[in-house]
C-alpha cells in the first residue's frame, strides 16, 4: 500500500484522518482493550462531538479542556477539538482539586469534555470564582448527531 500524503510541517492530525477515511474508511485506525474504530468510524465520531463542541461557543483559537483516562473516547475528543479550530488542554484526572480548580480557571476554559468516571465534575455547569461560567460535556453520556466534516 501508499503511504498517505500527510506532512506534519504542513497538516494538522485531524486532517490525516480525513484523508485516511477517505481512502480506506474500513482500514482499522485505533485498537483498544478489544475495541476498534476503523477511520470512517473515528472521522464521523470526531465530526459528531466537532459540531457539539462547535454549538456549545467554542471557536477557532479557543481552549477546551480535555479530561478523560486513556480510551477511544480520548482520542476521539482530541480530534474533534482541533477540527472545531481549538486546542486542548489535558487536566489529569488524578490531580488534587485546587490544581485543578486553578487551571480551570488560569487557562480561561469556558468547556469541559470530560469522562465523568475520570474527573468528576458532575453538573452541567459549573460556575468559578471569577463568576464566568464553565460548561461540562461527559463524553460517554452525551451522543451528537451531525456527521459531515466542520
Amino acid at each position: 500500500k501508499r503511504a498517505l500524503p500527510w506532512d506534519p510541517e504542513r497538516h494538522c492530525l485531524h486532517h490525516f484522518v480525513e484523508v485516511a477515511a477517505a481512502r480506506t474508511p474500513e482500514a482499522v485506525a485505533l485498537r483498544w482493550q478489544g475495541q476498534t474504530l476503523t477511520y470512517a468510524e473515528l472521522n464521523a465520531q470526531a465530526n459528531r462531538w466537532a459540531r457539539q463542541v462547535q454549538r456549545q461557543g467554542v471557536q477557532p483559537q479557543t481552549r477546551v479542556g480535555l479530561c478523560a483516562g486513556v480510551s477511544l473516547e480520548l482520542i476521539v475528543a482530541i480530534l474533534a477539538i482541533l477540527k472545531a479550530g481549538a486546542a486542548y488542554v489535558p487536566l489529569d484526572p488524578e490531580m488534587p482539586p485546587a490544581r485543578r480548580k486553578l487551571i480551570l480557571e488560569d487557562a480561561g476554559l469556558s468547556l469541559v469534555l470530560q469522562d465523568l468516571h475520570a474527573f468528576g465534575l458532575s453538573k452541567e455547569h459549573v460556575l468559578m470564582p471569577s463568576g464566568r461560567e464553565l460548561k461540562v460535556m461527559d463524553l460517554l453520556q452525551s451522543r451528537p448527531r451531525p456527521v459531515i466534516n466542520p
